[in-house]
């Protein structure tokens, strides 16, 4: 069902897929109170510079991109 303004709801997020330039993001939104899903979805982003060209996240953020592979390993993904 869908959520309306005043609920109070719940948002797991769960990275579903990296691939160094684009991450894919799961999302699922629940009832706070009953658990009920309402409503679940993915989105996926790439990392661009500023001249809106893609790049690897490994070279130009490299602390961020370690942590999304710890984050990875430990899920077991």
């Amino acid at each position: 069902s869908m959520c309306r303004f005043g609920d109070t709801v719940e948002i797991e997020i769960e990275i579903e897929r990296y691939a160094h330039a684009r991450v894919t993001f799961r999302y699922q939104v629940r009832d706070k109170a009953t658990g009920v899903l309402r409503c679940d979805g993915r989105t996926s982003h790439c990392f661009i510079n500023q001249a809106g060209r893609p790049v690897l996240l490994k070279k130009v953020l490299p602390d961020f991109h370690r942590r999304i592979e710890a984050y990875l390993a430990k899920e077991g993904l």
